[in-house]
């Protein structure tokens, strides 16, 4: 067993969060718990709690990554857009794309519910990083003047409930074959209605 003159605090505070990250990852959110993430790095269990009052908030230090890396997705599959409306496409096939090569680190986001885990609600740090992906949205659909903070909620959950049917295999009790297809009629459909 490691010993805390081994790594200095930022290197082991690094090392914990790696690690639970690589869990989740690699086996989803079930697969992290204090006593695996500590025996992968080689300290005892109660090591996390030096950095973080409780698995939760580790859960959510990791679920803010996923955000950023979502948020980095959909950022740059905008930048490359030359409307508004292949930007919304860009943001929609970037999402689903994400959620479906990282389906353990997706499913962890939406899975865990800190409020209801913890009885708190989330930290402004967390829902600065929901809402900077709203806001991502809201200032595609701004470029036509046509959006507005509830629009991109709308958006965002359609597109959301696509990736989360995607995941869970129940395309088919929508008797739909590709989510890719799926989406697209979808964003058709909420394309027109904006214009309106």
């Amino acid at each position: 067993m490691a010993r805390r003159s081994d790594h200095s605090k930022e290197e082991l505070e690094k090392l914990i969060f790696d690690t639970a990250n690589k869990l989740v990852e690699q086996d989803g959110l079930d697969a992290m718990s204090a006593r695996k993430v500590t025996t992968a790095i080689g300290y005892s269990p109660g090591t996390i709690y030096s950095f973080y009052d409780n698995l939760d908030e580790l859960t959510l230090a990791v679920n803010g990554k996923t955000l950023d890396l979502i948020y980095n997705k959909l950022e740059k599959a905008i930048s490359k857009a030359k409307s508004s409306k292949q930007a919304i496409k860009a943001i929609a096939e970037a999402y689903l794309n994400y959620a479906q090569k990282n389906i353990n680190r997706f499913r962890a986001l939406y899975e865990f519910n800190y409020s209801q885990e913890s009885g708190q609600s989330l930290p402004n740090w967390y829902q600065d990083k929901v809402t900077r992906i709203f806001e991502l949205i809201d200032a595609v659909l701004n470029r036509n003047h046509c959006g507005n903070n509830e629009q991109a909620k709308v958006l965002w959950a359609g597109i959301h409930g696509i990736a989360i049917l995607s995941l869970s295999g129940k395309l088919d009790s929508v008797k739909v074959k590709s989510s890719k297809k799926l989406l697209e009629n979808y964003l058709d459909i909420y394309l027109r209605g904006i214009k309106k």
